[in-house]
């Protein structure tokens, strides 16, 4: 519970590009940790799923993960997720 509580707080306390760049720096470690590529992976999760567990619009998460594309971080193809630029989503994650 504490740790949840925790999660909340800080999503709360974020600005939303750094709520999703930090959400798929996440995914990718734990694709990772299951040895499965830390790259390109599946989300089980909509756009709107993903929006409500980050605590934000839907429409918001849908505008960063575009602008995320078009800035060669990250491209998105429904549910199929592709990390181009682990560095650089890092670097907007730590903010």
């Amino acid at each position: 519970m504490h740790d949840e509580h925790t999660r909340l707080w800080q999503i709360l306390n974020q600005p939303s590009d750094v709520k999703v760049a930090g959400f798929f720096i996440t995914m990718s470690y734990k694709f990772r940790n299951q040895g499965c590529s830390p790259h390109s992976f599946r989300l089980p999760m909509s756009r709107q799923e993903i929006a409500n567990y980050l605590c934000m619009a839907s429409e918001t998460a849908c505008r960063i993960i575009k602008r995320f594309q078009k800035q060669g971080l990250l491209s998105a193809r429904g549910h199929e997720y592709c990390i181009l630029d682990p560095e650089g989503l890092t670097s907007i994650a730590e903010q």
